[in-house]
C-alpha cells in the first residue's frame, strides 16, 4: 500500500520563494557578469538538483519493510529492525537544528537533532500525520496517514 505525500502551505510557499529567488538571481548574474555566471550558477543548480533527488513523494509498506520513495530510490526500514512507531506532532520537533539537509525547500529532508529526539532523519512535506519510526540505530520522521499507520502497526505485532 502506498500514499502520495502532500505538501502543506509552508513547504509550498518556501519552495516557490526559493525558486523565484534562484531564477531572479540567475538572471541578474547572467546580465551583470556573464563570463563568471557559469561558475556561480553551477553549484547552485547542482544543490537544487540534489535536494530534488532526495525529496519524498510516496510512503508505503510491503511484506518486509516500510519505505520512503524518493526520486533517488527508496529508503527501506525493515519490519524486524523497527523498535517502535509513534505518531508525533510538531511540538516534539520544536527547537530542532538542521545538521544537513533542507528545512522547507521541497520538504524537510535530511538530518536534524533536538533535545527530545536526539539525532533523526526527516522525510516530510507536511507537519500533519507525522510518525517517528525508531530502529536500533536510527530514528526516522515521516508523513504517514492513519490507515497506513494502523496496517504497519498490525504487521509489527
Amino acid at each position: 500500500m502506498e500514499y502520495n505525500v502532500k505538501w502543506d502551505t509552508y513547504t509550498t510557499c518556501i519552495t516557490i520563494l526559493v525558486f523565484i529567488l534562484i531564477v531572479a538571481s540567475a538572471y541578474m548574474i547572467v546580465k551583470i557578469q556573464p563570463k563568471s555566471a557559469y561558475w556561480v550558477l553551477t553549484p547552485i543548480f547542482l544543490a537544487v538538483f540534489i535536494v530534488f533527488l532526495y525529496m519524498p513523494y510516496k510512503i508505503g509498506y510491503n511484506d518486509r519493510s516500510v519505505y520512503i520513495q524518493r526520486i533517488k530510490g527508496k529508503v527501506e526500514i525493515p519490519f524486524d529492525s523497527i523498535l517502535s512507531i509513534t505518531p508525533i506532532n510538531q511540538d516534539i520537533l520544536q527547537n530542532s537544528i538542521r545538521t544537513f539537509g533542507s528545512g522547507g525547500f521541497l520538504g524537510n529532508i535530511g538530518y536534524f537533532k533536538n533535545d527530545k529526539l536526539g539525532t533523526y532523519i526527516m522525510y516530510t512535506t507536511s507537519t500533519e500525520k507525522m510518525v517517528c519510526i525508531e530502529t536500533g540505530t536510527k530514528k526516522y520522521i515521516m508523513n504517514c496517514p492513519d490507515n497506513i499507520l494502523n496496517k504497519i502497526a498490525e504487521k509489527l505485532k
